[in-house]
């Protein structure tokens, strides 16, 4: 047996020496095949709870003959110290079941090795990952920036500490509400230049989560407490009279912010008072002499390290007076749209307080700032006479008022004009259109102008909201498009167009009529309608016997609907009887009129049955008649014929002596059975007589016209 190892030397006889070289490689490359080991393959969950049990499997799929195999588990980079060992004579499987704990976490790699011959080098496994989850508990909330109450500014910073537990995500909510995501980072809440609005109970919920489903957590509060900066306070006073020759100075310092209490103190020049509060203000009692300067005043808050100081005041009274209104705005008379600003101006006084008033009623408070009064998007609601008062009160009681009135007038814009025509007649050739410009809405002077599609055709200045304009005009011909344009500021309205055509009055007219029945199918309510077939300014009118017809009487009432038609209404009775008919004309032209044909109404004619219907009916009768007749007579002759004459009871008693002793009780039910028959016969054909009544009195309802006369 050849050594893989040993050398080979050449000399002389390269050839046979090369040949036993190449034998001994074969021999040594079957021997290491033979004890070689394959790559193992280590598989298992991937994901463990610490301190439970999981088993994890190492497979050889290339084992040697006969020679015992040690697998062991390691951390990958740690081959100090194995976590399991298995020993596989047979070529089983190896299961490593283990305590799980944390350090296990990480990847994990199986070695596989001979355990009687270390001349074979070991094969490692493929990596494989193990997430160790140890579950959260006992969270709690740690205040890193020191303090559970402070002032706003400052910055507050917590931490999420669990007592146990890996792979955790944090959430942070305020009194129940989720903490903006830009303040947390992890476990951390950090809140910078805090105000009151982050005070409240703060909870971190801690959670880790096993195999996708099972969660752990665990949460805590903290309540914090921001307590806002005392604002900076406003100073004022009113004067109370002490005695006859007396009078003080009510001094009132008041912040609209701040947690208490709150010291606030008073000034002039040196400290007058001073008071810790509970509450946002604070009131102080100073000397007074009317109409003498006493000095400055100023308001001190403080509540934490900082103070906060009012602006100053003149200690001083002095009646108001000499009020005048200033137009801020500019012009007294301007269009809707437009802003007006007033401001009422005193040549004397102090501590004023302005009322405004629009024609003697308060204005809207929203308009209103001190002594400024601002209205945006006027509209002519807002002219009128406005006065401004100015007040100063001594002793709550002597008041000192001074006010000024200012005329302001807001203009309206005019409205979209709407445009009509009418025609009239010049002499018997000769028509005129009389064509009106009307807006609903706009302060005069307007200008009203007519336009056609490609020129102006008059305009005119009016102090009214209308205007109309002249139009020659030829009967039948169209004579182009008109708008209307109307104008009072920089902006200009346009009407609709209209066409400028007018087709005189032709026939024929025609009339037609439809009707309301009511109880037993009595008509009711006639209506007629008239329409001619042609014009463009039809003028119907209706006549009752040569009689016109006004809009509305006593049994009737007319619809006009001009050009399309004229409805006319009628309730019928006997005053509504007679002939009816239609004219119609140009209205602005009567010499020329067109009637319709005439239709004759009366109560008891429309509601009477037609001779040719009551013929038809009763010839229907008597024909049913006669052919139940003749066949009756054809079964009578069949019975003879066929029974030698004999009668139905006759027969009858034939057949019981047949069968036997007649029984007469018998004989009498069955006579009462022919006799019910035949009623119920008799009552079928009554009660199919009837049924037609109903049709026959509908074709009652048609209306007999008189021959129409010629218009």
């Amino acid at each position: 047996m050849y050594s893989c190892t040993k050398g080979i030397s050449f000399s002389s006889r390269m050839f046979p020496s090369l040949f036993v070289v190449i034998l001994g490689l074969c021999y040594c490359s079957e021997e290491n095949s033979e004890s070689s080991l394959g790559i193992p393959r280590l598989y298992g969950p991937s994901e463990a709870l610490v301190k439970t049990i999981a088993e994890f499997n190492c497979e050889l799929l290339t084992y040697p003959d006969g020679e015992p195999v040690l697998l062991q588990l390691f951390k990958a980079g740690n081959r100090d110290n194995f976590l399991a060992e298995y020993t596989s004579l047979d070529g089983e499987i190896a299961a490593f079941p283990m305590i799980i704990k944390l350090h296990y976490e990480g990847n994990l790699e199986c070695v596989a090795r001979l355990r009687n011959n270390s001349n074979v080098e070991p094969t490692v496994s493929n990596i494989h990952h193990l997430r160790v989850v140890e579950p959260v508990r006992d969270a709690r909330i740690e205040v890193l920036s020191g303090r559970v109450e402070f002032f706003e500014g400052e910055t507050l910073e917590l931490r999420c500490k669990v007592s146990a537990g890996n792979h955790v995500s944090y959430k942070w909510l305020l009194n129940d509400q989720l903490v903006s995501h830009s303040h947390v980072h992890g476990e951390i809440l950090v809140i910078n230049r805090t105000t009151s609005k982050d005070s409240g109970s703060y909870m971190c919920v801690a959670t880790n989560i096993f195999n996708k489903t099972k969660v752990f957590n665990s949460s805590s509060t903290e309540i914090i407490t921001v307590k806002d900066m005392v604002s900076h306070p406003d100073i004022s006073f009113t004067v109370s009279k002490e005695d006859s020759h007396s009078y003080s100075a009510m001094v009132t310092c008041q912040s609209t912010k701040g947690t208490p209490p709150i010291t606030f103190s008073i000034y002039m020049t040196e400290l007058v008072a001073s008071t810790i509060t509970q509450e946002r203000n604070a009131k102080f009692k100073v000397p007074l002499v009317l109409g003498e300067h006493l000095g400055w005043l100023q308001c001190q808050a403080r509540n934490a390290d900082q103070t906060a100081y009012s602006a100053w005041i003149r200690l001083e009274v002095e009646p108001v007076r000499g009020a005048w209104i200033e137009v801020l705005s500019g012009r007294v008379e301007f269009f809707e749209g437009e802003t007006l600003e007033l401001r009422c101006k005193v040549s004397a006084g102090n501590h004023v307080s302005y009322k405004w008033l629009l024609n003697d009623q308060l204005v809207t408070h929203s308009h209103v700032h001190g002594e400024f009064l601002v209205i945006n998007r006027t509209t002519s609601k807002d002219s009128g006479s406005y006065m401004c008062v100015a007040t100063n009160i001594f002793n709550k009681t002597k008041v000192f008022n001074s006010s000024s009135t200012e005329i302001i007038t807001v203009k309206d814009m005019v409205s979209r004009p709407d445009i009509s025509f009418t025609v009239s007649k010049e002499d018997s050739l000769n028509y005129s259109a009389m064509v009106t410009c009307q807006s609903t809405k706009g302060t005069p002077p307007i200008t009203f102008s007519i336009c056609n599609m490609t020129e102006l055709v008059a305009s005119t200045i009016t102090q009214e909201r209308n205007a109309k304009f002249k139009v020659p005009l030829v009967l039948g011909e169209h004579l182009g498009w008109l708008q209307c344009q109307a104008r009072n500021a920089d902006q200009t309205a346009y009407s609709a167009w209209i066409r400028l055509e007018v087709v005189p009055v032709s026939g024929p007219v025609m009339i037609h009529y439809d009707y309301d029945f009511g109880e037993n199918y009595a008509v009711t309510i006639v209506r007629f309608y008239c329409k001619a077939a042609e014009g463009s300014l039809p003028r119907y009118q209706w006549f009752l016997n040569k009689t016109l017809l006004h809009d509305r009487g006593s049994f009737y009432y007319v619809d006009h609907q001009p050009p399309e038609q004229s409805i006319l209404v009628l309730s019928v009775s006997r005053s509504s009887a007679g002939t009816y008919h239609c004219e119609v004309s140009d209205s602005f032209d009567n010499t020329t009129a067109i009637n319709s044909k005439r239709w004759y109404l009366d109560k008891e004619e429309l509601n009477r049955l037609p001779v040719l219907v009551v013929v038809v009916v009763f010839g229907c009768f008597t024909a049913l008649l006669l052919v139940v007749t003749i066949c009756c007579w054809v079964g009578v002759v069949f019975r003879r014929r066929r029974y030698g004459g004999k009668s139905l009871v006759a027969l009858e008693m034939d057949r019981m002596v047949d069968a036997g002793e007649p029984d007469l009780k018998d004989f009498t039910d069955d006579a009462d059975v022919v006799k019910t028959a035949s009623d119920v016969e008799f009552d079928q054909a009554s009660e199919a007589s009837v049924d037609e009544w109903p049709q026959i009195e509908e074709e009652k309802t048609t209306i007999e016209d008189e021959p129409a006369e010629e218009p």
